[in-house]
């Protein structure tokens, strides 16, 4: 089983384990012991999708005391790795990634996002080009193109730009 999430914004830590599960301790013979299912499916269904949510439920995963974090079940695969002669598994491996889950506000604080004001003023000189202004203001000459298109209505002529002349 796979199960994928999207998220809008990435910087989450990301937790990645594999959890050994074996249920032949259980009964008396290899004949008679549970179903690993039953204990595998409990886990794997923090990774389904919520029929009153529509998405994955929120968890806190917690390890000893250092590890701790709000999560979304991201990824569970599930492998069988030894069955009764019935064909029942009873030995299984879940290996588990889980994205860590942060409210917007949570994220945009952590981002601390700032806008920069990419707009500049510029005075033409004598033999200014465009080539020119966009080598001084960009190092690259080719980007002359870009300020011809962002300055479509102010400039008549690409070739002449009259000294002087602000933008």
């Amino acid at each position: 089983m796979h199960r994928f999430c999207s998220f809008v914004r990435g910087q989450t830590r990301t937790l990645s384990l594999e959890l050994f599960f074996d249920s032949t301790r259980v009964g008396r013979s290899l004949e008679n012991v549970l179903d690993v299912r039953l204990m595998t499916d409990l886990v794997a269904e923090l990774g389904r999708i919520q029929p009153t949510t529509h998405a994955a439920p929120r968890i806190t995963f917690i390890w000893g005391v250092g590890l701790s974090f709000r999560a979304i079940v991201d990824n569970v695969q599930q492998k069988f790795t030894l069955f009764n002669p019935a064909g029942i598994p009873v030995r299984a491996t879940l290996t588990m990634s889980f994205k860590e889950y942060k409210t917007l506000e949570e994220q945009l604080k952590t981002l601390n996002l700032q806008s920069a004001d990419h707009s500049k003023r510029r005075v033409v000189r004598q033999r200014d080009t465009l080539a020119r202004i966009a080598y001084e203001e960009y190092g690259d000459a080719e980007l002359w193109r870009v300020i011809a298109d962002g300055n479509r209505e102010a400039l008549s002529d690409l070739r002449r730009l009259t000294p002087g002349w602000s933008w």
